[in-house]
């Protein structure tokens, strides 16, 4: 279940805390668990909340990670974890035995700077879907199990593709031996079934008949929160939807609008009951534009005509 349905199956923004979460979970649970409600529809709901709620919890576990390990600490206070310590790595220092963070102002520390295997930039592309870089998330990375490194990355309500993460959204974590110089980590959104993202411009192409095209009227529409109705003018050719689109970076309740665009089609084949209408349609139609072109080729045709004649 993507993050946003997740969020709105239990009644939650994305600011939501944990406590609100479990709290919404339980109010849920009390209403459609099978052996408190007599709707028919009652183990599907609860399954459904089920889902969503390990989403959330998931979600707002690591962000709750990343942000305990944003918060500065002192040196002595660092937890152990247990690891070995590297060989010829100092742990006089404060630097917890083993394992050592990043501090972005300060750099890693000698140790790592003197046995570090990296002699360049390590280079990640964080992967994510566009609801996340939409909305916001925080990624977890990995590295291979000789490594032994992880990076926890907040990724804001906004960002766009291709983006360069700024150092303070990123904390590492690592053994000491395995500590590279540095991490250079850029933003690469998935592409989505629906929705185009062109730098801030967020569009959606609708395919609709030539016919409805000229006519207009109603039609449906994704957004990143749902569906929305939207009136089409005839011949439009282009809809904006106001506060739909893409968010501002870091504000996702401020967001730009949703650039519909009509895919105007036409069927290969007609039956012969469809090609009838069409031709009474056209044959009692007035366009000012046909008429004036009819009549530049008439009398195009009789000047030809009285050429030909006096030759």
């Amino acid at each position: 279940m993507e993050l946003p349905h997740a969020f709105t199956e239990l009644g939650l923004n994305r600011q939501a805390t944990a406590s609100q979460a479990k709290a919404a979970y339980r109010s849920l649970a009390m209403r459609w668990h099978p052996d408190l409600s007599s709707s028919p529809d009652a183990e599907i709901r609860m399954k459904t909340i089920n889902v969503a709620y390990e989403a959330v919890s998931a979600h707002l576990t690591l962000r709750e990670q990343a942000a305990a390990a944003a918060k500065p600490q002192p040196a002595a206070s660092r937890p152990a974890t247990g690891a070995a310590t590297a060989k010829g790595a100092s742990t006089g220092s404060g630097v917890s035995p083993g394992f050592s963070e990043f501090d972005w102002q300060a750099g890693f520390t000698a140790a790592a700077g003197a046995g570090g295997r990296y002699e360049k930039p390590v280079q990640h592309t964080v992967q994510v879907s566009l609801l996340e870089a939409a909305f916001g998330c925080v990624k977890c990375i990995r590295g291979s199990a000789t490594d032994a490194w992880s990076l926890y990355v907040r990724i804001h309500a906004g960002t766009g593709d291709g983006v360069e993460v700024a150092p303070g959204d990123i904390r590492i974590y690592a053994a000491v031996h395995a500590l590279p110089r540095a991490f250079k980590l850029s933003v690469q959104i998935d592409k989505h079934p629906l929705f185009q993202l062109d730098r801030e411009r967020l569009s959606v192409s609708v395919p609709i008949s030539i016919w409805r095209w000229v006519l207009g009227g109603e039609i449906t529409v994704p957004t990143l929160d749902g569906t929305a109705r939207v009136h089409l003018p005839p011949r439009a050719g282009a809809v904006l939807l106001k506060n739909e689109g893409w968010p501002q970076f870091k504000q996702a309740q401020h967001r730009g609008p949703l650039f519909v665009m009509p895919q105007r089609l036409a069927p290969d084949k007609l039956s012969e009951y469809d090609k009838r209408l069409l031709r009474a349609l056209d044959a009692g139609v007035r366009l000012p534009e046909v008429a004036g072109w009819n009549q530049r080729v008439q009398a195009w045709m009789q000047s030809t005509a009285q050429g030909v004649a006096v030759a």
